[in-house]
């Protein structure tokens, strides 16, 4: 059994619960899918406007 010392592949830490890592505000999977819905929105909205204005 290899010392964790002394490895030469980095490892990550995963001694720590969830709970005990700095929060975030969002996962980045959130933040993801949370951006692609306000660029639909935006998308959607300039759009109607385009729609309103040739009205």
């Amino acid at each position: 059994m290899q010392d964790k010392n002394n490895s030469l592949e980095p490892s990550l830490d995963n001694s720590k619960t969830p709970g005990e890592s700095l929060p975030t505000l969002l996962h980045r999977t959130a933040w993801t899918s949370n951006l692609a819905y306000w660029r639909v929105l935006f998308k959607a909205k300039i759009a109607l406007d385009k729609i309103d204005k040739c009205q």
